[in-house]
């Protein structure tokens, strides 16, 4: 998520609750920025991606409700459940939330056209991922 946000051209800052691993990252990756998480509050930001497993399976939010801004996207790369703590939080404060489902299933279809050239058919995907259950 990190180096395609950065290879489009966006200012990227990476936060990560251990400090040492959001530094390491970011130098890996060429980011702008990284601290600790409790960063977020303090720098505005237009987009949050959420990639860790806090809120997988569970009613959990890595980021409070206060560092949320209005009109923010928010991404939670959770899906399940499908809309998760920070989701519900993200909508309540004014931001857009985006589901972990949206990139999931956006990322098979990519891998399916690398792999094979072919055009993934995203709702024939979509359906079957809520189907499972997932």
């Amino acid at each position: 998520m990190t180096f395609g946000l950065l290879e489009r051209g966006a200012r990227v800052a990476v936060l990560n609750r251990t400090p040492a691993r959001a530094e390491a990252l970011a130098r890996a990756l060429g980011a702008a920025e990284a601290g600790p998480l409790e960063a977020l509050g303090r720098a505005p930001f237009d987009v949050l991606v959420n990639t860790t497993s806090v809120g997988l399976r569970a009613d959990a939010s890595p980021v409070p409700a206060e560092a949320l801004r209005a009109g923010a996207v928010v991404l939670d790369a959770v899906y399940d459940p499908p809309e998760t703590r920070l989701l519900r939080d993200a909508r309540a404060r004014g931001c857009t939330p985006v589901p972990g489902r949206a990139m999931l299933v956006e990322q098979a279809a990519e891998q399916i056209r690398l792999w094979t050239g072919r055009e993934a058919p995203l709702e024939v995907m979509a359906r079957a991922f809520d189907e499972a259950g997932a």
